[in-house]
């Protein structure tokens, strides 16, 4: 009942209902190598989604916190612990629910609880001092138990490690024995043969002398009958004339004087090498291989030659059974001797391994009981340093994981704040979203597009587009210093005001005016606002714009294909009020729109965008894109400001090459249709 477990996973979640779907992902992945069957596992899935729901609803119904999950895969069985420090909420585990008792009564809820204990085989609920915990079990089936479903990371760590290097060790000497085999082999072999030929040679210089001195019969046969007995291996020595009769033969006197047969070689192309290996040559004849009562044999055939003439030649047959005895004997000690001296090397390595696994199987061993979360750190502190003994390294890794251990409680909480913190700034980023125009505005005779990029998961700039009054729009472009939730919050209120004052109202200047007035208490120390407000007549076609130290409007007029920067006197709201010297805060200007003409409003993260040499675009740069990008629109016959947007944003991040924008993007561009009357 009390066996180690194989495998566990432990992950930490906020208590939210979003959670559910990376708990469902953790408890698949955990079981993913156990052999479980599909269907089982879902089972436990679909158990803790239940059981992780109730916990959120019932324990953290009035806060805020976390939910610990561990899954624990035993041999036997599989357990799923929820653990949370809200308040406890009772569920009656030990009553089996009845759902026909629950139609009848018409009670909600009990259904959840009534499919954890049909799903899972044990559900237990603990409430202890300061946490909660809710533990469900479920046995794996019978056909599993004998399988080990993890056999192999059942074995404990010193038999892994004394195995690897074990091994390791069979690998290197195995490897390093088979070379030097194969290379002692073919060296004592290859000695071999060039001893045969040695001897060949020196039986084939006498013969020549013998025949060129008319020697008799027996005195041939006394030289090759020697020579069969100069090595064990020898099996036999015939020499022959020019005319291929047998002068002598060691193995047979009575073949003297009958036509030599060589022996009874494999194929047609063995008989070629014999018959090249009997020509006049300055290299030596090389054996060839042959089969005879089942012996492996080699045969060579050396020329006699004499001042250029073959007066004959010596066949020499010979094999290699007693190189291969000793080879096979000296073979046999070797693999007795390795034999031993693996089995000494693998008690010697299990005997070391002990001394350097202990240690890390008790740090490992307190490191998982402190993820649990239930014993006292100084109580895992003083296991730890008591676990690493007797290494001076283990000591420094045990003190070192205690002190992770302290900094992990600590930076726990923080953790937790700071993933609340980033919710609620994804949040506001999605808020923020809604409170930009949803959808394009139509307006009589000006086609309005626009772009906005966030450099942060929330900006500062602002764009803007609503109705002032009868045919009258107004157009927002508005930039907060800095970036970031502070800004963001800034921008909304300014989108307010701006949206209040604006209504009924035809003077861009007296509006601006207005806000900066509305604002000025609102605005913190050290932040200030440029704001770009336009207001267009479509019936009159005229564009009244002023600015509160914004960009200048690029203004294009397409009747003289040239390009105005129009940049009326403002300056940034929040920078206090002005001398009375210095004129009126806000001035206008009056543009009217002809067919073709249009008018771009953006913020500087544009004009202020760098490469990835760190070089800025700057208004010039930003000119010359808007150029290329109306060329464009020309050749291919276009008339609206959706191409001209697309074509300055794709230019814009050639040139940036994928840097990372340091400011928040908006461009928007207004384009009167050429079918526009004033």
């Amino acid at each position: 009942m009390f066996r180690r477990p194989i495998k566990e996973t432990a992950a930490e979640f906020p208590a939210e209902l979003a959670s559910l779907e990376s708990m469902r992902a953790v408890v698949r992945r955990a079981l993913a190598d156990s052999r479980l069957p599909s269907s089982d596992v879902e089972q436990m899935v679909l158990a803790l989604e239940e059981a992780a729901t109730n916990t959120i609803r019932h324990s953290y119904v009035e806060s805020s916190g976390s939910i610990k999950l561990v899954i624990t895969l035993y041999r036997r069985r599989v357990s799923i612990s929820l653990r949370d420090t809200g308040r406890p909420y009772f569920p009656d585990e030990k009553t089996e629910v009845s759902l026909d008792r629950l139609v009848e009564t018409s009670r909600k809820g009990g259904l959840g609880q009534m499919m954890i204990q049909r799903l899972m085989d044990d559900v237990q609920y603990i409430a202890g001092d300061g946490y909660n915990e809710l533990l469900m079990t479920k046995l794996l089936p019978r056909r599993m138990i004998g399988s080990s479903p993890l056999k192999s990371r059942a074995l404990n760590l010193r038999a892994r490690f004394s195995m690897a290097t074990m091994a390791i060790m069979l690998f290197v000497v195995g490897g390093s024995y088979y070379i030097m085999e194969t290379r002692v082999v073919s060296g004592i072999i290859t000695k071999q043969q060039e001893h045969m030929l040695a001897l060949g040679t020196s039986a084939a210089a006498l013969a020549g002398a013998y025949i060129l001195n008319h020697r008799a019969f027996v005195e041939f046969d006394e030289l090759a009958f020697s020579y069969s007995k100069q090595h064990s291996d020898i099996k036999r020595v015939t020499i022959v004339d020019s005319a291929n009769y047998i002068l002598a033969d060691s193995k047979d006197v009575k073949l003297i004087r009958t036509g030599y047969v060589p022996p009874a070689l494999d194929s047609g192309a063995q008989h070629s090498e014999l018959a090249e290996s009997s020509q006049p040559s300055q290299a030596l004849p090389q054996p060839i291989p042959f089969e005879q009562d089942g012996l492996a044999l080699n045969y060579v055939s050396i020329p006699i030659v004499s001042h250029g003439v073959t007066l004959g030649s010596v066949g020499l047959q010979f094999g290699s059974q007693s190189i291969i005895e000793e080879i096979a004997d000296a073979r046999t000690d070797t693999f007795v001797l390795l034999g031993v001296e693996l089995l000494v090397g693998l008690i010697l390595i299990f005997l070391l391994s002990n001394y350097f696994v202990k240690p890390i199987v008790a740090i490992t061993e307190q490191v998982r009981r402190f993820g649990e979360g239930t014993d006292d750190l100084a109580a895992h502190s003083a296991s730890l340093e008591n676990a690493s003994d007797g290494a001076e390294e283990f000591f420094i890794i045990g003190k070192a994981l205690n002190s992770m251990m302290t900094r992990l409680r600590k930076d726990s909480a923080e953790a937790l704040k700071r993933q609340k913190l980033d919710r609620e700034i994804d949040l506001a980023g999605e808020i923020q979203k809604t409170l930009l125009p949803r959808e394009k505005p139509s307006i009589p005779g000006l086609d309005v597009e626009s772009f906005y990029r966030s450099a942060s998961q929330v900006g500062g700039d602002l764009y803007d587009v609503f109705p002032v009054g009868e045919d009258k729009r107004c157009l927002v472009v508005a930039d907060v210093s800095g970036k970031g939730v502070p800004a963001s919050l800034i921008m909304s209120v300014l989108r307010t005001v701006i949206r209040f004052k604006a209504d009924g109202q035809s003077s861009p200047a007296a509006i601006l005016k207005s806000v900066e007035e509305y604002m000025t208490v609102d605005i913190p120390s050290g932040v200030f606002i440029t704001v770009a407000l336009a207001i267009y007549d479509s019936s009159s076609s005229e564009f009244r714009y002023a600015s509160a130290g914004h960009n200048p409007l690029i203004f294009f007029r397409s009747q003289r294909s040239e390009f105005e920067l129009v940049n009326p006197r403002g300056s940034p709201l929040g920078l206090g009020e002005l001398s009375a010297d210095d004129g009126p805060r806000f001035s206008e200007e009056r543009l009217l729109i002809q067919p073709g003409d249009f008018l771009c409003l953006y913020t500087d993260g544009l004009s202020d965008a760098v490469n990835p040499s760190g070089e800025r675009l700057g208004a010039d740069g930003l000119l010359s894109i808007l150029e290329s990008a109306h060329q464009r629109s020309v050749e291919l016959g276009s008339s609206g400001a959706s191409s001209l947007v697309q074509d300055v944003i794709i230019e814009l991040d050639k040139f940036r090459g994928g840097a990372e924008a340091e400011d928040d993007m908006t461009l928007v561009i207004g384009r009167a249709s050429l079918t526009a009357t004033g």
